[in-house]
């Protein structure tokens, strides 16, 4: 995520500037956009903010489902309330 901030083009982080889809190591916390899930992280935050808001909008497109989310994301839902 912190490389993706540095390198991309414009004011905002899309999923284009993300890596290719299966190219990340599956884990815990790894944080993945899938072909589902569409994020827009501004430019200028923290790294834990950015990760925050990119939690808030895959919670958001899962309809507050915290299972559903915490699954994209490969974390557990413990984590998931944890990290929000």
């Amino acid at each position: 995520m912190e490389r993706a901030v540095i390198f991309a083009d414009g004011g905002v982080l899309s999923r284009t500037d993300l890596p290719p889809l299966g190219t990340l190591a599956a884990g815990p916390g790894v944080l993945a956009a899938t072909d589902e899930q569409s994020v827009r992280i501004p430019k200028g935050l923290s790294l834990q903010e950015a990760e925050k808001e990119y939690i808030r909008q895959i919670l958001a497109q899962c309809d507050g489902d915290v299972q559903r989310t915490a699954e994209i994301l490969g974390i557990s839902r413990k984590n998931l309330w944890e990290i929000r």
